[in-house]
């Protein structure tokens, strides 16, 4: 009966996502990141040795992400450039994910309503839309199977004394950690395990951490050989500023689940003394005492807010995004495994209502309330024009979006249409050499071509490797019959990237034909 039961509860699970992200296949790819990752990358793209060995000795170009690779490569296999591959694949480890949490949390608090109720909330909270939606979080979501994966794998060996759940859960771990390092925590994690479960602290339990912890200082060397860090962009004193308002930002997210954006920018001077910033360390100071209060009288909520604080920690330096971007304070798909922690303390709250009666009734409001939000926000994801219309409406000194929407239209070659997104996005962030190539290549593209050369040499002389705007210089140089430049910035391409076999195939054509 137990089991049945059990299994009721997976099959709501299931149900319940299937519902919420039933229009997911029908979803487009969104163009920050998905092409480089999945089907224009050629790693993913070549079914060949090379391209393994590829996949397992390079980076993305910053995280070390041979698992997430690989899984491109099999939707590859599968379906191309069909973007509903891509999404089914999402959309599965999400709900594989929400499952774990059933089965972890059940097992740690030995409270079927609890792990269920938390469970739906992580399945289903518009929070984790973005994990779901957008395919290159692909990283997040099978990062996330595999940590919860490892701590399920672990508990049993505990329970158990098991040593080949012990090793599979060891083994787990470095799937993790080689879908995304952010994982690294996690022997943090089991500490906190084994204190919620009341196991001792002894010499066998550390011993039994070692390898976990080995792995952990392995894959973070690994990742910080490539990875920049917005210390390195920003001073220390604000990384912490923002590191604070990220973390309460989340909790407010949780709390008040409206206006979700792919990007939330920075727009307002870092100042130490702004409300902006003091009052997310108020709400941390607040949650820190709610976890050393509830320890004698409600455990599993300093469990919760202490597997927030840990699995948030390798995303509290994250904050830029490469030349041009403005400073990106929090990204939804950061908080996909944190936010289990606050969910967990959330519905703690929830079912320790004094009048029982009334906590169905309202769960059940708020389950359905949460489905149609993450359902509206599941359709925004729809296309780049769905999803960034809606942000610039919302956030209309988003320069990214302005510039993707501008992407968008010369796509759909309407050149006149993109001029206007493409000018807000230089005006915005003049210094982001996307938007103010893009701009030039538009000018060239609708008869302006003087004026889009001068952009384009703006764009060089703020970020000078800029290989993109190169080609569209060469491209504009071509259409005016001035062989001697367009060659010239097809050799600084290859002087920048001498495998770029776009600029390798022009200069032939050049040579062959006399123009490009």
């Amino acid at each position: 009966m137990l089991l049945q039961k059990h299994w009721l509860f997976v099959c709501l699970i299931i149900i319940v996502t299937l519902v919420v992200y039933r229009y997911a296949p029908q979803a487009g790819f969104i163009p920050i990141d998905d092409r480089l990752l999945s089907y224009e990358n050629p790693l993913v793209t070549e079914m060949t040795p090379e391209s393994i060995h590829g996949i397992f000795s390079s980076y993305d170009p910053e995280l070390y992400i041979p698992i997430t690779l690989l899984s491109y490569k099999l939707d590859y296999f599968i379906g191309k450039e069909n973007p509903a591959i891509y999404h089914i694949r999402n959309l599965l480890l999400h709900i594989f994910n929400a499952i774990l949490v059933f089965l972890l949390l059940k097992r740690l608090t030995s409270r079927d309503m609890l792990a269920m109720l938390t469970a739906l909330l992580f399945a289903i909270h518009p929070l984790n839309t973005e994990t779901v939606m957008w395919v290159a979080a692909r990283k997040d979501v099978l990062s996330a199977f595999f940590f919860l994966s490892t701590l399920l794998l672990y508990c049993r060996s505990r329970e158990h004394e098991s040593r080949a759940l012990y090793y599979g859960s060891i083994l787990c771990f470095a799937l993790a950690l080689m879908s995304k390092v952010v994982t690294a925590t996690l022997p943090l994690v089991l500490m906190i395990i084994d204190d919620l479960q009341g196991y001792p602290n002894d010499r066998s339990a550390t011993m039994q951490k070692i390898p976990y912890g080995v792995l952990s200082f392995v894959f973070l060397g690994i990742g910080l050989f490539k990875k920049s860090l917005a210390v390195y962009s920003i001073s220390y004193g604000e990384t912490f500023l923002l590191a604070g308002k990220s973390t309460a930002f989340y909790v407010q997210k949780l709390l008040i689940p409206t206006e979700f954006m792919p990007l939330y920018q920075q727009h307002l001077p870092i100042e130490p003394l702004s409300m902006e910033f003091i009052a997310p360390f108020a709400v941390i100071a607040l949650l820190g005492v709610i976890a050393i209060a509830a320890r004698s009288i409600e455990k599993a909520v300093s469990f919760g807010i202490l597997w927030y604080g840990i699995t948030l920690l390798p995303n509290l330096a994250n904050f830029t995004h490469g030349a041009g971007w403005k400073v990106v304070y929090a990204s939804d798909r950061y908080a996909y495994l944190p936010s289990i922690g606050l969910m967990l303390m959330f519905c703690v709250g929830l079912l320790s209502l004094p009048k029982k009666r009334v906590i169905l009734p309202l769960g059940t409001v708020i389950i359905a309330i949460l489905s149609v939000l993450s359902m509206q926000q599941s359709l925004r994801w729809q296309s780049t024009e769905t999803l960034f219309i809606y942000v610039v409406e919302r956030a209309p000194q988003t320069h990214i979006a302005h510039a993707l929407l501008g992407i968008y239209d010369m796509e759909n070659d309407h050149f006149e249409a993109a001029l206007p997104h493409l000018e807000k996005s230089v005006e915005i962030a003049p210094d982001f050499p996307f938007g103010r190539a893009n701009y030039g290549l538009a000018l060239i593209e609708t008869g302006k071509v003087e004026a889009g050369i001068a952009e384009l040499k703006e764009t060089l002389r703020r970020a000078p490797d800029y290989v993109q705007a190169y080609l569209y210089l060469a491209y504009a140089y071509d259409t005016q019959d001035k062989l001697q430049e367009s060659v010239y910035a097809l050799q600084s391409v290859l002087s920048l990237e001498p495998d770029n076999a776009e600029a390798s195939r022009l200069l032939e054509s050049i040579g062959g034909s006399g123009g490009i």
